[in-house]
This record gives structure tokens, C-alpha cells and sequence, in this order.
């Protein structure tokens, strides 16, 4: 088996502002078999992203001035199709810091943060 991606870049520009609209993304994955044949494949949308807002967070990394944004994450594999919330918290200079996912309902599903940093992160 060989499994193929094929992603766009997630943008998040430098100086965002609350209500800046920001481009979609996508993800395509495919596991193939042997013969090239595709076995399973898995396409994933980031659409409707918007900077909410500005909200400072707390890891067992440290605190943060993050920018909050907000997208719907729409799943397809094979004949399913999937629609959920994320809610993503970005740091000038480090990146993803925290990121949250709710069902439609508005149940959380998944939650990731930041829970460490390598020593020379920040040095230049």
C-alpha cells in the first residue's frame, strides 16, 4: 500500500484584524493499493475562516496574545460526509496554540494545545 496528499498552505497573514476574512483550504489524501488502484480516499475543507478576535491563552507552556479563528471543517470519505466547528488560537512568532473542534450540535470532539516548547525555540 502507498498512501498520496496533496494540501494547500493554511494562511495566516502576519498583522490579521478581527473580522478579516482568510482563504480556504484543503487536504486530499489517498491510501492506494499495490496495483495503484485507490483503496480509501479522504478530502478535508477549511472553509468560512474568519479572525474573531484576540484572546489571550494559557498553556502549561506559558501565556499568549493569540488570534482567534474560526472555521467550518467539512470532511468527505467515500460516500460520508462530515460538518464541524473549528475554533483555532494562533501566537505571532510561534503558531498553533491551542485548536478545538465541536460537533454541529455543539458538543466538543476534540481539543489540542500547545503542552511544550524545545528550549532554543526562541532563540534567533
Amino acid at each position: 500500500m502507498e498512501a498520496k496528499m496533496d494540501a494547500d498552505s493554511i494562511v495566516l497573514p502576519l498583522k490579521p484584524f478581527i473580522g478579516e476574512i482568510l482563504p480556504e483550504a484543503s487536504c486530499q489524501a489517498d491510501i492506494l493499493r499495490g496495483t495503484g488502484s485507490v483503496l480509501m480516499s479522504m478530502t478535508i475543507l477549511l472553509v468560512n475562516r474568519k479572525v474573531d478576535g484576540v484572546e489571550n491563552i494559557e498553556t502549561p507552556v506559558g501565556k499568549f496574545k493569540c488570534y482567534k479563528v474560526s472555521s467550518d471543517k467539512i470532511s468527505y470519505s467515500g460516500i460520508s460526509r462530515n460538518k464541524t466547528k473549528l475554533i483555532e488560537w494562533y501566537a505571532t512568532n510561534v503558531g498553533l496554540i491551542r485548536m478545538e473542534e465541536y460537533h454541529k450540535n455543539g458538543k466538543l470532539i476534540s481539543y489540542k494545545q500547545l503542552e511544550s516548547i524545545a528550549e532554543d525555540f526562541f532563540m534567533p
